[in-house]
């Protein structure tokens, strides 16, 4: 499971990021909408998933049944949690 933190920058943008990385590849996705971030973060994820592939000839079995669970940024004290099925 990887944890997704979503946050609205003052520009109206919405920036989806993740500390944690699979084998050194870190994921993160922009967007004007949630569900744009949302869209571009999960192609990181496939994009990770390619490269690590090219250079390694096999698939990382972190990727199996991957989740991710995102959560909404409301303020430095609230915030909103769900989980989606990403892979």
């Amino acid at each position: 499971m990887i944890t997704a933190i979503i946050e609205r920058g003052s520009d109206g943008l919405y920036s989806i990021y993740s500390e944690q990385e699979i084998e050194g590849y870190s994921f993160g996705g922009y967007g004007s909408s949630v569900e744009e971030a949302q869209a571009d973060f999960m192609l990181s994820i496939e994009e990770a998933k390619r490269m690590i592939e090219a250079e390694t000839g096999r698939v990382s079995g972190a990727f199996a049944d991957l989740h991710v669970n995102y959560r909404l940024a409301l303020s430095k004290k609230r915030s909103a949690q769900w989980s989606v099925a990403s892979l």
